[in-house]
This record gives C-alpha cells, structure tokens and sequence, in this order.
C-alpha cells in the first residue's frame, strides 16, 4: 500500500537497479512512518538525490527544517500545479 515504507522500498530497488529516482517527493505525515525518517533514510542511501517536502508547515519548514532535513525544497498544502513545476524544475537543473 501507499506509505513511506513503500516509497523507501520503491526506492532501494530502483538504486539496486541502478535506475536511481531524479528526485523524491514526500509529505510529512503518512501512514507507519514519519516523512522526516523517510527523508532522512533517503539521504543515506544516495545523499544527492533532491527531495521535495509537502507540508501544511510550508513557512516553518523553509525557516527551521529545510537545512537540517537536507530538503531541496519545500511546497505548501495544498500543492498548486505551478509550485509543483517550480520545485521539479529547481531540482532537476544540473549544477
């Protein structure tokens, strides 16, 4: 089913794959796992991927969390489909 524990499933088989994801999207809040032990499993596994936070905390996040979470970019609850597009396109520009 849909929760962190699959997401970080989905995502160690596709590093064993060596078809690594270009960026993770998470919410903070999900079933069985926190988004912050999913962000924090993520980055030890492949510490360059970007990830994007979901969160009804937008403005705490961007101020306090963000750094320490190792988030590329934080987007606020409800998602609108341009907030969306801005983080993916910061996210997949090369360096």
């Amino acid at each position: 089913s849909g929760n962190g524990w699959a997401g970080i499933d989905a995502f160690e088989t596709a590093l064993a794959n060596q078809q690594p994801f270009s960026v993770v999207i998470t919410d903070l809040g999900m079933q069985g796992i926190d988004g912050r032990q999913v962000i924090r499993t993520i980055k030890s596994l492949s510490p360059a991927t970007p990830i994007i936070l979901v969160t009804g905390w937008e403005q705490w996040f961007e101020t306090k969390e963000s750094i320490a979470l190792e988030v590329k970019f934080v987007v606020g609850k409800p998602p609108t489909l341009a907030k969306l597009r801005e983080a993916l396109t910061q996210c997949l520009q090369p360096l």
